[in-house]
């Protein structure tokens, strides 16, 4: 049981009831329930609903001075297309104040088609239409349904103003099924025209117009959301809706660590999964010391520490990116980190160690086998004696196809050492400057050993290692094997032929690296050679000796030498004229 204003389609459902056997029922309802809602001025139906049928009989809120019309039940017929055989007899006539409803749809003969509608104007089909939520804002989603409407004809949803025709344009379509009824859903339209009301009539027409209901949709704006602000205990987050920072974040959070891989994801629902950037802050205790910074991302990112700037590399790709801040003071400092994903995988990581001061060996890791670039890892070690087995270096490192140099300055009585490398694969040894040993190829576990005079005194020795596959070990030690042995340098040039000069050097320390050069002493006696022309480099034989040949130069200017460099050993003699 329902009642209805006869201006609007949304009934009042005020209750159920069973028929009997002989097709009868009584139903009782409580009209104060109803009162707040509904007007004496207005006319309104008393209506029974049953699957495929309707009845109606007219209801006014005065007291009646007639006997009730018994409701009677009738089954609702489509749009007429011919003359009936047969009219359905109609429900007593309500009272002469008020206008009854028709049970049944006047039907015209074949040759008298009916009029054409021009527009959505209600018609006498007795359909009913249910609408929830009754209210709401844009993007509210409502369902409609409906009962006892023209069976198989399509139907469609217009917007009107209070007391106007509705717009024609159609926010939603439907078809009605061989029962009458029909159920759809829609999303309230975000259109300032409708939003600036404070009520609006949804419209539901068949096509052809051949029935039209009505209801009422009350606007209500919903209160702002308050994004509560998050409570900042770690990194400051800041994400925002585009690449370069601009503007206010889209997003703002507490997170733990600048440690993420959202892959083809995003941070957030707000952040877009490309073109996003992020801003992270932090005030943090170092202890004083050297520090390198590390960030692992893709795309583009930058590192501030105290507002300078450590790791500048804003540009697309995904790599390992580092930056050194060295002798930091102890205490509080701020870290600063941006970050901008152009497309594709997102990931950013960001880390630091203390590297210094250096005050033992200087170890320097590359994740190549060239020692290419800035290192990947820079620590102290206190000496060189490593087995990684199978693994690598340090986390971030691969086990495989990576390089390492080692430097440090000794201080060293006079004699002559003996030096001991050990490694898996390759290995080249300096010392002061001067290569003493250079096995730099693949190879399994062996040990070198290379002799050298040295002077007493502080000396650098520099260790470069190269692991291509497999097991990775590098060690060095050294000894002193005796007295330096007294050198006493000599070089002898000569002609060969008419192209080329022969340099013989005598008395130099076996297995050295010796310089040769053209060129002369600067003005002063101070005995640093002004370098004319670079001839190349020879490697001391066994007994003390080498020899070198080169091309006669063209146009040599007078007063010029040869020069034999190796280590602290500078020999020269005339070029010949």
């Amino acid at each position: 049981m329902c009642i209805r204003d006869r201006a609007e389609a949304a009934p009042i459902v005020l209750g159920k009831a069973a028929t009997t056997s002989r097709g009868s029922f009584r139903a009782a309802f409580a009209w104060a329930t109803l009162a707040g809602r509904w007007q004496p001025a207005v006319a309104y139906d008393l209506v029974a609903l049953a699957p495929g049928r309707e009845a109606r009989v007219a209801f006014a809120l005065a007291p009646p001075t007639h006997t009730p019309t018994p409701l009677v039940m009738v089954t609702a017929t489509t749009a007429p297309t011919a003359t009936p055989t047969s009219t359905p007899t109609p429900t007593t006539p309500a009272p002469a104040t008020e206008t009854p409803t028709p049970t049944q749809t006047p039907t015209p003969t074949a040759t008298s088609p009916p009029p054409t509608v021009n527009g959505p104007t209600p018609t006498p089909w007795p359909v009913a239409l249910a609408v929830a939520p009754l209210k709401g804002w844009a993007g509210t989603a409502i369902t409609i349904s409906g009962v006892n409407w023209p069976p198989g004809r399509g139907i469609v949803l217009n917007l009107a103003a209070p007391g106007q025709a509705p717009a024609a344009d159609v926010y939603a379509q439907a078809a009605v099924n061989v029962q009458g009824r029909f159920t759809f859903s829609f999303s309230f339209p975000n259109q300032e025209r409708w939003l600036a009301l404070k009520q609006v009539a949804l419209v539901v027409r068949t096509l052809d117009n051949t029935a039209q209901a009505r209801a009422a949709f009350e606007l209500v704006r919903p209160a702002p959301t308050v994004t509560p602000t998050p409570r900042i205990t770690e990194w400051r987050g800041e994400y925002f809706a585009n690449r370069n920072l601009s503007g206010a974040p889209a997003l703002l959070r507490n997170d733990s660590k600048v440690d993420f891989n959202w892959g083809a994801g995003s941070p957030g629902s707000r952040i877009p999964i490309d073109n996003f950037s992020a801003r992270w802050t932090r005030s943090l205790a170092f202890d004083a010391g050297d520090y390198r910074f590390y960030a692992r991302s893709d795309d583009g990112v930058r590192l501030w520490l105290d507002s300078l700037l450590v790791i500048d590399d804003w540009s697309d790709g995904g790599r390992l990116r580092t930056g050194e801040f060295l002798k930091l003071g102890a205490g509080q400092h701020q870290v600063k980190i941006e970050f901008y994903e152009a497309a594709g995988d997102a990931y950013e990581t960001v880390w630091w160690e203390k590297i210094g001061p250096i005050s033992e060996w200087r170890g320097e890791y590359f994740a190549n086998r060239n020692l290419d670039g800035t290192p990947a890892l820079v620590r102290n070690e206190s000496t060189i004696d490593f087995n990684w087995g199978e693994g690598g270096p340090a986390p971030g490192l691969p086990a495989d196809n990576f390089s390492a140099r080692w430097s440090r300055t000794f201080p060293l009585a006079d004699g002559r050492y003996r030096f001991t490398v050990q490694v898996d694969d390759g290995a080249r040894l300096w010392v002061d400057g001067r290569l003493l040993l250079d096995q730099w190829f693949e190879g399994s576990t062996r040990t070198f050993t290379a002799e050298t005079d040295l002077a007493a005194g502080n000396h650098t020795l520099r260790l470069e290692y190269l692991e291509l596959a497999g097991g990775a070990l590098a060690k060095l030690t050294w000894q002193r094997v005796g007295e330096r042995v007294a050198y006493n340098p000599r070089l002898t040039v000569y002609e060969l032929d008419l192209a080329r000069y022969a340099v013989n050097g005598t008395g130099w320390p076996p297995g050295a690296v010796v310089s040769l050069a053209v060129g002369r002493t600067r003005p002063g006696g101070d005995d640093v050679p002004d370098i004319y022309a670079f001839l190349g480099e020879a490697r001391v034989e066994g007994g003390g000796s080498f020899l070198f040949n080169f091309r006669k130069l063209p146009e040599v200017p007078s007063n010029l030498a040869i020069i034999a460099v190796s280590g602290d050993i500078v020999v020269k003699a005339p070029y010949p004229e």
